[in-house]
């Protein structure tokens, strides 16, 4: 699903990237972390419309990148992408389908894997308004709050998923009360979210040892990820051993994890983080005069020249252009 540009309104932004980092201030209400996976330059778009009630933002992005999020307190979104990927993850649940739907509560940890060609799609709202929409319906099992990831089935994805590229995309959109009011589109929207949920059906928690090894090589990669960011937070880059040392586990359990939900390397995943590291600083480097070098040996490259074309392969551009472009 294509994103075409927009005017820009009030409740409405829409901005194209050039870098997987801007989709993370894109979403300042967010606890969210970006890293590029793929190789080649980065083009994206995300466009947000407030409607008071409802936030909606749509994303797409040409690469595939691994998101690391955590939903605020008070608030719940539902998601869902626009064709079903083999490659596609959210936390242990493969985006296969299209016809799926992720309800995440609040404090929720999640990491997903979107890859690229793929547009997502979420709405955000305050959880007590939707749990208030669906016990009006009279469903049952809904008076205790949200426990943690839910994945649904809804014949209705493919028509919400339209439609929230319609509102968004279309400042001039009216809710079927002929009003235009934005307030009112997202009180109508929250109610139809509401009902979608109340008549979708759920993706049973299966208890067999398939999804018990799921969960395991998922939680494995989220422990391998925050020790990666610890060790390079301290400047320095930890090896394979390290990683099995650092969070107890084999270098078999390690390589079938990231095989299983990365499908990728953790040798190579280990690189990609430092290197979006290294970009994250060229882009907003701490003083005029920082050097590719310096930065590069921050983050244990020491073979300049190897790292000049590792990050030209990720990024699309040498680390001096990213540089010089941020010091201009």
């Amino acid at each position: 699903m294509e994103l075409p540009a927009a005017d820009v309104a009030p409740d409405f932004e829409h901005l194209n990237t050039d870098d997987a980092s801007l989709h993370e201030n894109a979403q300042a209400w967010l606890s969210v972390e970006y890293s590029q996976i793929d190789a080649g330059e980065f083009s994206g778009r995300i466009t947000r419309r407030d409607l008071g009630p409802v936030t909606i933002f749509l994303e797409y992005q040409n690469k595939a990148v691994h998101k690391r999020a955590q939903v605020p307190a008070n608030r719940c979104t539902i998601s869902m992408i626009d064709h079903g990927h083999n490659a596609a993850r959210f936390m242990r649940h493969s985006m296969e389908q299209n016809d799926q739907l992720f309800l995440m509560p609040a404090m929720t940890d999640c990491d997903l894997v979107i890859p690229g060609g793929v547009s997502s799609c979420y709405a955000v709202m305050n959880e007590g308004d939707l749990l208030d929409g669906i016990r009006a319906l009279g469903v049952e099992g809904w008076e205790q709050d949200i426990d943690g990831l839910q994945v649904y089935n809804s014949s209705s994805s493919r028509q919400l998923l339209e439609q929230f590229a319609s509102i968004s995309l279309n400042q001039d959109y009216l809710a079927p009360s002929g009003s235009g009011d934005g307030v009112a589109t997202g009180q109508h929207l929250l109610h139809q979210l509401a009902l979608i949920i109340h008549q979708a059906s759920a993706v049973g928690t299966n208890t067999d040892s398939g999804q018990y090894l799921r969960e395991r090589r998922l939680e494995v990669v989220r422990r391998t990820r925050d020790y990666i960011l610890s060790c390079l937070d301290q400047h320095t880059s930890p090896s394979v051993v390290d990683i099995c040392k650092g969070i107890g586990v084999s270098a078999r359990v390690l390589q079938y994890s990231f095989n299983d939900f990365m499908q990728i390397t953790p040798v190579a995943y280990l690189r990609i983080l430092r290197l979006n590291k290294v970009r994250q600083q060229l882009l907003m480097p701490a003083h005029a005069m920082v050097t590719v070098t310096e930065v590069a040996t921050r983050f244990g490259f020491m073979h300049l020249s190897n790292f000049a074309r590792d990050y030209a392969g990720l990024f699309g551009e040498r680390p001096s252009v990213t540089l010089q472009r941020s010091l201009r």
